[in-house]
This record gives structure tokens, sequence and C-alpha cells, in this order.
């Protein structure tokens, strides 16, 4: 029995059809093995034309499986990896500009854009720095990228204290730490450049919207030539989620890249109810499944709930651990007093994704990306830890998710602004419910 648009598991299929002659999405890609299997399993050997009119005569009556859900997923992440025609002429757009700032939704390529540009400068032999913010989005980069050579992959942060350290200058950390990263760090990478002399061709800035003004001139003077030497931005505005101006060290308009080509469309409409912004982006991907908004009892942060919905996902729909992410919108530390609970257990480290659902902060996660994402701790203590606007929180969180959402919100502690930023018919798991 073939059924090739789905992922099917031994509880589906009943105690009179063993697994080992059922054909599905998994056995596609060797499907010489599966026959050799299934002959081995019966014990004969191949039918011939006349055994297999007797097959197709005995096991040809209609069945019906519901798909997995991983194996929809799995569809969706194959036709979502592709650069669209937008993205090529981004980059063909660049062989020709030494500087340029790049604007696009969340899901829109650039940080795609920007490693394929940075490891194409240093294959051409440039001295290329592919530096951001957050620190889980470069080490995300620097497993991709590590080892490319005259390629380095650094936060701003940990570019400030390397050179600074190499030069002499690294200043004491004291009890302020936001003057730290705000202002010392920088202002002694300004004295290391100096000191050190430059150490790049081509610099290359992802998710620009969380660098400071003052950043950008010590940051310019680590290239060779800091007036009009390469320097592409990349950016989302609608991603600024720290209280920065942004006043870029490149003038003119930016170039745009308004196709969401990470998400499926249904998770594309969900997540521009949130965006702010002249012009609407449009989404190229498959139509994939709504997201799911489940109402729950009990107090954040719904730790049963979180464990039901893995559940779910993991024996029911077949969805690999390591293609979950959970997301918390208020405090980490509160979630992950639950970990080693959970059946897998959470973790905060990317390294141990192998044996845990990987878990972090919004925050945290901004530039990446998961194919599912449970996003729990959502309530308006939230928007007063960040004192920003719900709709920018909730773009950067519900846009993580490239193939399915489900969103956890309590009954009694989610005030009616969050609750109203969804538009659901709400399933309500947990005690009572």
């Amino acid at each position: 029995m073939a059924f090739p648009d789905v992922v099917a598991g031994p509880a589906s299929l009943g105690p009179d059809k063993p697994r080992q002659i059922v054909l599905d999405r998994a056995e596609l890609p060797d499907v010489r093995r599966w026959v050799l299997g299934t002959l081995a399993y019966w014990e004969c050997t191949p039918l011939g034309r006349e055994g297999m009119d007797a097959v197709m005569r005995l096991l040809g009556a209609p069945r019906e499986l519901r798909p997995a859900l991983w194996g929809e997923i799995a569809l969706w992440q194959r036709q979502l990896i592709t650069l669209t025609e937008q993205q090529f002429g981004i980059l063909n757009m660049l062989n020709r500009q030494r500087r340029a700032r790049i604007v696009g939704c969340a899901g829109s390529g650039k940080t795609l854009i920007a490693v394929e540009k940075a490891t194409r400068l240093a294959a051409s032999g440039m001295r290329v720095l592919l530096t951001c913010f957050n620190k889980r989005l470069a080490a995300d980069l620097q497993a991709k990228l590590g080892g490319r050579a005259n390629l380095t992959v650094l936060t701003f942060h940990d570019l400030c204290a390397k050179l600074a350290e190499e030069a002499g200058v690294l200043p004491h950390k004291g009890d302020d730490e936001q003057a730290f990263y705000d202002r010392q760090l920088p202002e002694a990478l300004l004295l290391a450049a100096d000191k050190l002399g430059p150490r790049f061709d081509a610099l290359i800035v992802d998710e620009g919207q969380d660098f400071a003004d003052d950043w950008w001139v010590p940051l310019q003077m680590t290239l060779r030539d800091p007036d009009d030497g390469i320097l592409y931005i990349f950016y989302d505005d609608n991603q600024t989620l720290y209280a920065r101006s942004q006043k870029w060290p490149i003038a003119g308009e930016p170039f745009e890249l308004s196709t969401n080509c990470r998400s499926t469309r249904r998770i594309h409409q969900q997540v521009m109810r949130f965006y702010r912004g002249q012009t609407q982006p449009s989404s190229d991907g498959p139509e994939g499944v709504a997201p799911e908004v489940i109402l729950c009892e009990g107090k954040r942060p719904f730790a049963p709930d979180v464990q039901r919905a893995l559940d779910r996902l993991i024996t029911v729909e077949h969805v690999p651990p390591e293609h979950i992410t959970v997301l918390a919108g208020a405090r980490l530390d509160w979630l992950m007093k639950h970990a080693n609970a959970m059946r897998p257990r959470l973790t905060d480290d990317p390294a141990r994704r192998a044996d845990a659902v990987y878990c972090s902060s919004v925050h945290g996660f901004k530039g990446l990306e998961s194919p599912v994402v449970i996003l729990t701790n959502v309530d308006s203590s939230w928007m007063k830890d960040w004192a920003l606007e719900l709709p920018r929180l909730l773009y950067v969180a519900c846009s993580r998710a490239s193939s399915h959402l489900i969103v956890l919100l309590g009954k009694d502690r989610g005030d009616a602004q969050v609750h109203e930023a969804f538009e659901f018919s709400p399933t309500t798991i947990g005690g009572g419910g």
C-alpha cells in the first residue's frame, strides 16, 4: 500500500496492516529499499505481471489516512527555501553598489541575501565582516559559515571586545551594564581601530535596526576605506525592539524587499495584522494551515498546556522535536523552571537541540526562524517590561514561525488587548476546559 502524501505512524495502521508493507512519504527517497523490504517481509520473490495484478485486486480498495502535519510542513519547507526573483535582483544590484540599505519585512530573505553576499565577497579575496546585534543569530551564522576564508562572523559587541582586548583598551565592566554595552565598548572599538589599523574590506550588517546611531562610526573605522568601503545594512524597521533612533550612515532611499518567502500564507496573514508600514508585503508561500490560538486555564507559564501541544505535535503530527521552538513572551526564567519536567525537556542552549526542544525569549530569537513555534506567556506584563506597543512585539514573535504557529493565551491573565490582537475561535485546554 502506498500513501505518498502522508507520514504514517504505527498507531494509525491497525494490527492487520504491518508497517513494513506500507509506503509513506518518508520512504519515497529510496523506494527500491522499501520494495525489497516488503518482499522480504512476505518471504517471496518478485511477483511478475500476474502477481502484481493479483496484488492490485487484493489491496486496491480505497483507504484514507489523515495527513500528518509534519508531512505537510516538510513539503512547505522545500517550497520556501528558493530565492525569489526579487532577491536575485537585490543581489545583482549590490554588484553595482558599494553602499546600500536593504529594508524588508520579516521573512523576506534579508539574512539569506546578507550571507550570500558575504560569502561571495569573501570568495573574491576580500576580508569581510558579517555582524549583527543578536548573539543567538550570530551563533547560528557562525555554525553555518565557520571556517570560511576571509569571513569573520561576530556580534557587534563581541567585535568590540575582541579588538579592544587585542589593542589593550578593553574597559572594565562596572555596575552600569547598560552604559558598558551602549557607550564604553563602542568607544573602545574606536580606540582599537585607531591603534590596530583597518581589518576589513567590506562590512555587512544584519538586523541593522538594533544598532545605535553612535555605533556606526567605530564600526566603519575597521574598514580599510572608512568613507567609501563596502557597507551593506539589512533591516526591518517593524522589528525595532530597542529604544534607539535610526540615523543611517548611508544616505538615500533603501532598496526594498516586499515578499515574505519564509512563512506560509496563513501565518503571513496573521503577521500582517501587526505590520505597520506604507507598503504591505505579500507572500508567495504555500497556503499552510491557520495558526492555532488556544485559551488555557491556570496561571502562566502554562507548562501543562505547552506539554499538551508538544505531545500532539510529536506523537500525533510526527513533527521532529528539533523543528519546534517554544517562545516566551514574558520572562523566560518563568518557563525554564519547568524545563526538566517536560518531555522532551526544554533547553535554552541551541547546541542541545538534538535531545530537547529549544526554548527562547522572543527578543533572543529575533532574526531566526523555526518550522513550528509555540508562543506562550503573552500578557500585559510583556508590554510593560519593554515599554513597546503590542503590535510590534507580536509582529516579531509570530513571524518566527515558517509553517505552523500555536499561541497559548490565559483565560484570566491575558488582557483584552492581547486577545483582540487575534481573530480566532478559541480552543480551551487545561483543567476544566
